[in-house]
């Protein structure tokens, strides 16, 4: 058993207690917090389809990189062609695809095409780019990166400022989706 003097006083007890109670306090509604503004942007379609896109814009990147490794390439958009013609099967599986805006026809094209261009390069050459490049702008052109600052800002941040004005947007672009359907 410790001497008195070895052990701490109530008072530096209840101070440590009280920083730790203090740091599980913080993190946990700091992780309520962050589940809170997930749940907000899961709610707003807009913003949605925004996170879709950079996350397709970032998978794409991915597979053009991979594409650069003989074989590895080949074998992952060999794979993607196959998940899009299953598409026809299974409808879910064209809104997962990473890029869902180009066809099956458009996709097999330009891997045909671009196999000259493997075959001089040894399977080195990112032909995947092509889809990429597609892909993003059709995300582009569809203003499915428009809003993505204001999705960031409020996730990372939780400053209301930024989810105001993907809201206001959004009731904006409701309000004249609504007068086209009369």
């Amino acid at each position: 058993m410790p001497s008195l003097e070895q052990q701490p006083s109530g008072l530096e007890i209840s101070k440590k207690e009280k920083l730790e109670r203090l740091e599980k306090s913080l993190s946990s509604s700091e992780r309520a917090g962050l589940i809170k503004r997930w749940r907000d942007v899961s709610n707003n379609s807009e913003a949605k389809e925004n996170l879709a896109a950079f996350a397709r814009l970032g998978i794409n990147v991915g597979i053009t990189i991979a594409d650069m490794v003989p074989g590895a390439g080949e074998a992952t958009e060999t794979g993607l062609n196959v998940l899009r013609l299953a598409g026809n099967v299974y409808p879910w599986l064209r809104e997962i695809h990473p890029t869902k805006s180009l066809s099956a026809t458009e996709t097999i094209a330009v891997q045909a095409l671009s196999s000259p261009a493997e075959l001089a390069s040894l399977g080195t050459a990112p032909t995947y780019l092509i889809n990429t490049i597609r892909q993003t702008w059709a995300d582009y052109k569809a203003g499915n990166f428009s809003k993505l600052k204001y999705v960031a800002g409020y996730l990372i941040t939780g400053d209301t400022d930024y989810y105001n004005k993907l809201k206001e947007n959004s009731s904006n672009l409701d309000t004249a989706a609504g007068l086209f359907k009369k």
